[in-house]
C-alpha cells in the first residue's frame, strides 16, 4: 500500500488533530514541521485544522493552499445562506444533513471544514419547489444527468450545479440512504425530530443530535468501508492513495459525539437498533474511542457493548485501505458495489418472511432493470459536449457577487449562536 511513511510521533500528531480536549490523544498546539503530515492535511481538506495544532510546511504552496481551503469553507457557508433564503421564499424549510451545512453546530472552527457540496433534505412533495428556488440562483442539473423520475426511483438525492464559481453544488435529498445500504433511517421521522432554527434570518431544520450522529456514521462507513477500527485506523485512512474526504468525516464524527452524550446514551442505543445501524455505528465508535475524553470513552464503550458487534472481519480495514476506488475495467462497476447489490437483493440483515423476501427481490430486480434501460440514454448525454457551457461572468455579475459576499461576511461576523441553536446578529449591521 502506498505510504507516506509516518513515524510514531507523526501518527500521534495526526490523532491529535481530531482529539477532543482532555482526551488521551489530545496534543498541545506547539509549532512543528512535517511535509508528510502537511501533504495528508492538504489532500484531505483539513489544513486549517492541522495548522491550529501547530503544523507548518516547508513548501511555498502551503499558504496558498491554506487560503484556498479557508475560502472553500466560507463559500460553503455563503452558499448555505443564499440557498436557504431562496428555499424559504418557496415555502421550503430544509433539514441540514452533514458537512458544511452543520457548521457551526459541529466543528470548533468553521473555517476548518472544507466542503464539496451542500446537502439538504426536503419532503418529496417539496422537490419541485426546491428546484424552482435553485433555478432563481442559476443552478442547473449537470450535463447528461439522468431525469428526476429515474433518480427518485433509484437514488436518494439530486445534484444541482451553480453558474457562479463561488457557490458550491447543492444536493437535494428526498431520502437518507440508498436502499441497498440496509439502514432504515426514516426521512419523515428524521425531519419530525429536527428543531427549526434561524440562521442569519433564514430558517432551516437542525437534526436531533442522535439522528445527526447516526447519519454521519452510516455515511462514513458506507463510503469508506471502515470495519473494526483500531488506533491505526486514522493512519490507514490518511495513507490511502484514494481519500475523497475521509479525515474530514472523522472530524465530523468526533465533533458530533459530545452532543450525542448530552442527548442520552440509552436513547442512542435504541435509535441505533431501530434503524439497523448497528454495524456502521460500532465501526464509527471504534474509530473515535481512542480520541474521547474519559467520560466519553465510558459512554461510547457502553454503546459499543450494547449493540451488535460489526459483522465483518477485523482486518477488513487494512484490505479497504489497499483497495482503489477506480472502476473495474471489465464490467464498469466496483466489486464492492456488486457485493452491496447482492446483499440488497437477498435482503441480508432484514427480518423478512419468504413471501416478503421474494417481493423484495422482485422490486430490486425491477429497479435494476430500469437503471439498465436508462443507461444508454445517460451514456449518450454524458458523452455529448455540454449544450450550455458556463460563460465568463461580466463586470456587473462580479460586482453583485462581491456585494453579496461582503453582506454575508458582515452578517456572519456580527452573529452568535444562542441557547436554542439559532444564529442571530448580536447588533444591527449597517446596510
Amino acid at each position: 500500500m502506498p505510504s507516506s511513511g509516518l513515524s510514531l510521533p507523526e501518527r500521534d500528531r495526526l490523532f491529535g488533530w481530531f482529539a477532543l480536549d482532555g482526551s488521551a490523544a489530545a496534543r498541545p498546539a506547539t509549532p512543528f514541521s512535517s511535509d508528510a503530515l502537511a501533504a495528508i492535511a492538504e489532500r484531505h481538506g483539513v489544513l486549517k485544522r492541522a495548522v491550529a495544532h501547530g503544523l507548518k510546511w516547508t513548501s511555498i504552496r502551503f499558504d496558498a493552499e491554506l487560503e484556498a481551503q479557508i475560502r472553500n469553507a466560507r463559500d460553503a457557508r455563503s452558499t448555505r445562506d443564499e440557498v436557504l433564503r431562496a428555499l424559504n421564499v418557496e415555502g421550503v424549510v430544509p433539514t441540514l444533513l452533514k458537512g458544511a451545512a452543520l457548521v457551526p453546530w459541529i466543528g470548533r472552527d468553521p473555517d476548518a471544514r472544507t466542503m464539496g457540496d451542500l446537502d439538504l433534505l426536503v419532503d418529496t412533495k417539496e422537490i419541485d419547489a426546491a428546484r424552482r428556488a435553485l433555478r432563481t440562483l442559476d443552478y442547473t442539473r449537470p450535463p447528461g444527468a439522468l431525469p428526476d423520475w429515474h433518480l427518485r426511483l433509484w437514488h436518494f438525492n439530486t445534484t444541482y450545479v451553480p453558474k457562479d464559481p463561488e457557490r458550491l453544488p447543492v444536493e437535494i435529498h428526498h431520502g437518507l440512504h440508498a436502499d441497498a445500504l440496509g439502514v432504515d433511517l426514516d426521512p419523515d421521522a428524521f425531519r419530525s425530530r429536527a428543531a427549526v432554527v434561524d440562521i442569519l434570518g433564514a430558517q432551516a431544520r437542525l437534526p436531533h443530535p442522535i439522528d445527526r450522529w447516526i447519519h454521519l456514521a452510516t455515511h462514513f462507513t458506507s463510503h469508506v468501508g471502515a470495519r473494526c477500527g483500531s488506533p491505526d485506523t486514522l493512519r490507514l485512512l490518511a495513507e490511502s492513495p484514494h481519500p475523497p474526504a475521509r479525515l474530514r468525516w472523522v472530524g465530523d464524527l468526533v465533533d458530533a459525539w459530545a452532543s450525542v452524550r448530552g442527548a442520552g446514551i440509552a436513547e442512542t442505543v435504541v435509535r441505533i437498533r431501530t434503524c439497523r445501524a448497528e454495524a456502521a455505528s460500532a465501526d464509527a465508535l471504534a474509530m473515535i474511542l481512542p480520541m474521547l475524553d474519559p467520560d466519553g470513552y465510558a459512554a461510547a464503550a457502553a454503546v459499543a457493548s450494547a449493540i451488535e458487534p460489526p459483522r465483518f472481519e477485523t482486518d477488513a480495514i487494512e484490505c479497504r485501505g489497499r483497495m482503489p476506488h477506480d472502476v473495474d475495467a471489465t464490467i464498469g462497476i466496483r466489486p464492492a458495489t456488486l457485493r452491496l447489490w447482492f446483499r440488497w437483493l437477498s435482503g441480508s440483515g432484514r427480518n423478512l418472511g419468504p413471501l416478503s423476501r421474494f417481493l423484495h427481490a422482485l422490486s430490486v430486480l425491477a429497479r435494476t432493470a430500469t437503471a439498465g434501460l436508462a443507461f444508454p440514454v445517460a451514456y449518450v448525454l454524458r458523452t455529448r459536449e455540454s449544450a450550455s457551457p458556463t460563460t465568463a461572468r461580466g463586470e456587473l455579475e462580479r460586482f453583485e457577487a462581491l456585494a453579496r459576499r461582503k453582506a454575508f461576511d458582515r452578517r456572519e461576523s456580527d452573529a452568535r449562536i444562542d441557547a436554542d441553536g439559532n444564529i442571530r446578529a448580536v447588533r444591527e449591521s449597517p446596510p
